[in-house]
């Protein structure tokens, strides 16, 4: 698995050995199919910059998982919000933000349905 991790990193995710070593299989093979292979940061910020998706206020990205979409949000707009629903998931977010220097990412545990946030993030 020490190789799996290793590909992912290469790719710029900087997931610590540490969060690595917590993973269940699941998750595991959940960050490998995403964050490895030829899913670099540069694959994520190239799908946004397709859609134009920068320079906004506020985002909320609903059911964020790991957050790995957010952490790239974050690099073009002021401020990213992922919710899941998962605390495992956002604790997960949380570890990649950290790692990756995403200072204006927040996560938080909630529901998509019943969240304290307003139509239009």
């Amino acid at each position: 698995m020490q190789n799996e991790l290793d590909k992912i990193n290469n790719n710029g995710w900087n997931v610590s050995k540490k969060i690595w070593n917590k993973l269940d299989d699941y998750e595991r093979s959940y960050l490998i199919f995403e964050l490895s292979n030829n899913k670099s940061k540069q694959v994520y910020r190239k799908r946004l910059d397709a859609l134009r998706f920068k320079d906004k206020q506020k985002i909320l990205d609903a059911g964020c998982g790991f957050g790995q979409w957010s952490i790239i949000l974050s690099e073009k707009n002021k401020i990213v919000y992922g919710i899941d629903t998962l605390k495992r998931r956002i604790d997960i977010a949380k570890n990649l933000k950290k790692q990756n220097k995403a200072s204006n990412c927040f996560f938080t545990v909630g529901n998509m349905e019943k969240t304290r946030f307003k139509k239009n993030y």
